[in-house]
């Protein structure tokens, strides 16, 4: 019975030792300052730890190309991800969380999920939209030596046969859709 406890918990501990973080997506995303490319390309997110990549080659979607996978995000457990690109470079990376987090604390939230040199500005306002009842918002992050990249963070609630959850999408472009 000991051996059992022990062994759940060092389970456990190895499972929160390899939980990724939206700052490491973040900066598989994000492009150098000083590049002269516009995009990173998929290898980027090989150094990312903890993620099942449903399928290890990219699938070719309608007008881009994706790749789905599971992972454990620090302090929020699991959840899906979906990076899109093109064949040689990605775009944007969405990680969905199965549960809505709480609008009070969503900066402190933010902030733990990048390293401390990391700003985080909220450029767009709350939002109500169809995909989102629960809310939305949009932040510029900027991450130390690259250009800044734009996330939309979304509180989903159980609506239009949407599961309730909350939904990050990172960016390299700020999306005229993203607007309220």
């Amino acid at each position: 019975m000991r051996a059992l406890i022990v062994g759940l918990i060092l389970a456990g501990l190895h499972a929160l030792a390899s939980a990724a973080t939206l700052g490491e997506f973040a900066t598989a995303l994000a492009v150098p300052t000083a590049a002269k490319y516009s995009a990173n390309n998929w290898n980027a997110l090989k150094p990312i730890k903890g993620v099942t990549w449903r399928d290890v080659t990219l699938k070719e979607a309608p007008s881009a190309f994706a790749q789905e996978g599971d992972v454990a995000i620090n302090s929020h457990g699991k959840a899906a991800v979906l990076v899109v690109g093109a064949r040689q470079m990605m775009f944007d990376v969405e990680v969905s969380l199965p549960q809505l987090l709480e609008k009070k604390g969503l900066a402190r939230t933010l902030q733990a999920q990048f390293s401390e040199a990391t700003l985080i500005e909220q450029i767009g306002g709350d939002c109500r939209t169809k995909s989102a009842p629960g809310g939305s918002r949009v932040y510029r992050v900027t991450l130390p030596a690259k250009r800044p990249l734009f996330m939309r963070l979304e509180l989903l609630t159980a609506a239009n046969a949407l599961p309730a959850g909350t939904r990050f999408t990172l960016s390299i472009d700020n999306k005229p859709q993203w607007a309220c």
